[in-house]
């Protein structure tokens, strides 16, 4: 049914149709959504009308920083906006991608006989350039959004740059997607 829907009023009783203005419920796998209504199981199958794309809820404008920036920058940058990923650019062209983790991969630890001078030598000359992740995995910001979800959970990512026309335009990240789910389970209309 193009609109409509199947309800199954008891396990041993007949499909009944549904008109569209009776359907409700959640999305619990694709399109298929279950209530329970009065008692009875409601299965309904809806037909998903609206493509969700990455520019929905993609982060943008997106802070970056150069490949020549000193690591220092970028742990400043990191804790004063509370991100974790931050796109590493050349001009506006995506060259790399560092996480709060390679920052934290790089720190001298604290157990080691560094001293502080030594230990602000290290982020003052080490520059992103040599730390961050090469040829990231980027999306468009027309990419449907279930393409981006399952680039971020195949490839354990965190994140997704967005670069349209070889140009950084923005950033999807896992706490993105967690709003879009909230959204679009909700039924809230699509905000950013």
């Amino acid at each position: 049914m193009a609109q409509g829907g199947i309800r199954a009023c008891s396990r041993s009783q007949a499909l009944i149709p549904l008109g569209p203005s009776q359907l409700t419920g959640l999305p619990l796998h694709g399109n298929i959504m279950y209530r329970y209504v009065s008692g009875r199981i409601l299965l309904e199958l809806i037909e998903m009308s609206v493509e969700h794309s990455v520019r929905e809820f993609m982060t943008s404008p997106v802070s970056s920083l150069p490949s020549t920036a000193p690591l220092l920058d970028a742990a400043l940058l990191l804790r004063s906006t509370h991100i974790r990923h931050i796109p590493i650019v050349d001009g506006e062209i995506l060259v790399g991608i560092l996480s709060d983790r390679d920052v934290q991969r790089c720190t001298p630890s604290r157990l080691s006989r560094v001293s502080a001078e030594e230990y602000n030598s290290i982020f003052q000359t080490t520059q992103v350039g040599s730390v961050m992740t090469r040829e990231p995995q980027t999306v468009s910001p027309g990419t449907p959004l279930h393409e981006a979800v399952t680039l971020l959970r195949t490839g354990k990512l965190g994140c997704l740059p967005v670069v349209e026309d070889g140009k950084l335009v923005g950033i999807i990240t896992k706490d993105d997607m967690l709003a879009a789910l909230l959204q679009l389970l909700n039924g809230s209309p699509v905000t950013r």
